[in-house]
């Protein structure tokens, strides 16, 4: 292939990964909007970070280039044999950007003949190597095991019993209703405090994104309610985590990896009690 073509080429896919990452935008945006739509504010109220929406178009565009090569195989003429079946795969690719790229350089580059590097590592690093995907696989976890068990009715309709069960499988036991769990989220029973000041929310993202088992609750007159913080981002206003939750005698209702902004009213929401522990 000339060099004329395989930049006429790349120019293509390109265009159309940033064409495929600014769909997925608007479609953020258009969600972003209605969430502050219900909270009674507008995203021009909450800020909107520019630069990130500028880098996301970049890293379509990235995908998008990478991806047309992938598609067309470096073919002589391809450039002017892409179908439009093609080039929709191509706006595809730049929608899916990140992971796309991600997929690309584990799975396509030791077929164009890239040795694989294998560093050496000194045992510090092994251990720290191990325990960073061992994060990662907690984190997955702990969101596959909210998916699987706010599914069934009885969790989906009874906040303290979807809490507990998804709490058994990593082997930490919670007793009680929502109430009764708040007074056990105490360092005396081995959970690590997150308190409940404005900014808990934002350290029980944290602790989640580290791969650590995080439950959210405020104790109420008559019931209270409970939440299990996942990994997530943006953050709901900068500080509401997103996390999974039942909802009594209200299965329909159930959080399915929401922002806790929905799980509590406005006066409730800043004065929920956070907490979180390591899984095995």
């Amino acid at each position: 292939m000339a060099g004329y073509e395989l930049l006429q080429l790349i120019v293509i896919g390109v265009i159309a990964g940033a064409f495929g990452q600014g769909l997925r935008t608007i479609v953020g945006l258009k969600k972003a909007s209605d969430e502050a739509a219900a909270e009674g504010t507008t995203l021009r109220s909450e800020g909107l970070d520019v630069s990130r929406l500028i880098f996301s178009l970049f890293i379509g565009a990235i995908a998008g280039g990478i991806g047309i090569l992938t598609i067309t195989g470096f073919q002589a003429s391809a450039a002017v044999n892409i179908s439009a079946e093609m080039f929709f795969g191509v706006v595809g690719i730049g929608y899916a950007g990140t992971d796309f790229i991600e997929g690309f350089v584990r799975t396509q580059l030791p077929k164009w003949g890239r040795q694989p590097f294998v560093p050496t590592m000194s045992p510090r690093s092994l251990h720290s190597t191990t325990e960073f995907f061992t994060t990662i696989s907690s984190t997955d976890r702990i969101k596959q095991s909210c998916e699987k068990l706010l599914k069934t009715p009885e969790n989906a309709s009874d906040c303290s019993g979807f809490a507990k069960a998804v709490a058994q499988e990593f082997a930490i036991t919670l007793t009680g209703q929502a109430n009764d769990i708040v007074g056990q989220l105490t360092s005396a029973n081995g959970w690590t405090e997150l308190v409940s000041d404005t900014q808990a929310g934002q350290r029980a993202a944290t602790a989640a994104a580290r791969g650590e088992f995080v439950i959210g609750a405020r104790k109420e007159t008559g019931n209270g309610h409970v939440v299990v913080v996942v990994a997530g981002s943006p953050l709901a206003h900068g500080k509401y985590p997103f996390a999974y939750w039942g909802k009594l005698n209200d299965p329909a209702n159930a959080g399915f990896n929401k922002t806790v902004n929905w799980a509590w009213d406005q006066a409730s929401r800043d004065s929920v009690t956070y907490a979180s522990r390591g899984v095995v």
